[in-house]
């Protein structure tokens, strides 16, 4: 039995030690499935094309050969003009433009585009050094210049949230207007958005962030795609909307694969503007998502009994199902005779009460929780979630009684003889009250008790 009981406790600490694998063995099952999704998709168009462009070239050849053949018996001059139309036409066919070879890439514009994709970590490709001092200069140029981007990005996302506060805040101006009663909720988000130069207002660019809902911001972030989506278009026109879609997308993620890039470079400094504006739009909408999910963080007293109230009643929920199912070694003692009699566990029993123990970890009580509790739980700083967790053993440490309807909480101290008085019972119940604990009725007088050995489960069933 203590062998099975070892064998357990062993796996479950290895449980939580590679706990913290868990996100890097999820990411690389991602990376498994897109990997496969990946050439699923692809890899049969490629043979296709490989297939195509093999026969393309076998037959050109075929073709040129016997153009040059036919070149047999013509006079020098004619037959050195139609060599070159017949290599020309050669080279055309197979993809190569010799006049568009030999445009120059490396001018003014084309090299801003360039460090533009540089600390933006777009790197689109389509531009790179090829001399060791450009090269070098690249990575020292990137060792700034990303910081720099970064923080101009994050002043950006700042003023746009701040635009977008100040149009949502005449959105709820003009719903206040047309209506003869403002709501309280409307008021409350009228005082929110209350742009004031008021020194006391220290956080004022933290509340800017979170003083509007975060589907505007995106809202206004997919209208801002769609526009440079329609603009890019109209810059290439041999783009159709789902090219441009796609390369939008790609740059506003900072992807930037090198598939799909612009042929005028001419426009290149105007779709680094569009580019660096969707850059900034998504880092605000990060930005948002991380403040609010910080602001949860911020708890206050109410929020701090809303947790203990959640594990307390997630504890009581457990041992519940642990009392309906029986899944516990007992010691069944009367009160009045106190005549022991003991029952022999069985093994399924001592191993059902190592589940439930486990079960009855905090960790475990705030996984039952509702999402929102349980983003306010894991953004807590360490030592708040200590002092929750300390707090909560605590309360845990009590015995439940209950009659064949009702349950209420009695100290650990209580020995299997002790008859509950109205005033104590009362005191008791006042106590646990005030630290959270709902306690709908208090059982008075037990006759008989079963108690679960102490040592293994902090139970007391009170039976009449």
């Amino acid at each position: 039995m203590k062998l099975i009981s070892r064998v357990y406790q062993l796996i479950s600490r290895l449980q939580e030690g590679l706990r913290p694998l868990i996100p890097l063995c999820i990411l690389i099952v991602y990376t498994i499935v897109g990997a496969q999704l990946f050439l699923w998709c692809e890899q049969n168009n490629e043979i296709e094309q490989f297939t195509d462009e093999r026969q393309n070239q076998l037959e050109l050849i075929e073709k040129y050969a016997y153009e040059l053949h036919k070149l047999d018996g013509m006079p020098a001059r004619q037959k050195h003009d139609s060599v070159i139309k017949v290599l020309k036409n050669y080279t055309t066919n197979f993809g190569v433009n010799v006049d568009d070879v030999l445009v120059p890439q490396w001018t003014f514009l084309n090299a801003a585009f360039y460090a533009l994709t540089v600390y933006t970590t777009i790197g689109y490709g389509n531009i790179y050094p090829l001399t060791s001092a450009g090269r070098i200069i690249t990575i020292i140029y990137a060792f700034f210049g990303i910081p720099l981007a970064l923080v101009t990005v994050i002043v950006i996302g700042g003023l746009f949230a701040r635009i977008c506060k100040i149009l949502w805040k005449i959105v709820i101006h003009s719903l206040a207007k047309s209506s003869s009663i403002v709501s309280k909720d409307i008021e409350k988000q009228l005082k929110k958005l209350d742009v004031t130069d008021d020194a006391k207002k220290k956080n004022e660019d933290s509340e800017d962030l979170l003083s509007f809902p975060i589907s505007f911001l995106v809202t206004i972030t997919l209208l801002w795609i769609f526009v440079c989506a329609i603009l890019f278009k109209h810059i290439e026109p041999d783009w159709n909307f789902g090219v441009s879609l796609y390369f939008t997308l790609i740059s506003f993620t900072t992807i930037g694969f090198g598939d799909v890039s612009f042929s005028d470079y001419d426009y290149m400094i105007l779709v680094g503007l569009c580019v660096l504006i969707g850059l900034s739009l998504v880092s605000t909408i990060l930005n948002v998502i991380q403040q609010q999910i910080e602001a949860l963080g911020t708890v206050s007293s109410l929020s701090a009994s809303k947790l203990d109230f959640e594990i307390d009643k997630n504890y009581n929920e457990t041992l519940k199902s642990a009392y309906e199912g029986e899944d516990y070694p007992v010691v069944v003692e009367d009160a009045e005779e106190c005549n022991l009699i003991e029952t022999t566990p069985e093994p399924s029993k001592i191993t059902g009460l190592e589940m439930l123990k486990e079960k009855l970890k905090v960790d475990s009580m705030v996984s039952k929780m509702p999402l929102k509790n349980r983003l306010l739980y894991n953004v807590l700083p360490a030592v708040t979630k200590e002092n929750i967790k300390s707090k909560a053993e605590k309360k845990m440490n009590l015995r439940i009684v209950g009659t064949q309807t009702d349950y209420i909480y009695v100290p650990v101290g209580i020995q299997t003889d002790y008859e509950v008085s109205q005033t104590e019972a009362q005191t008791d119940a006042n106590e646990l009250t005030q630290s959270g604990t709902q306690i709908e009725k208090i059982f008075l007088q037990p006759r008989r008790s079963v108690k679960v050995e102490r040592n293994k489960l902090e139970l007391l069933l009170i039976l009449m």
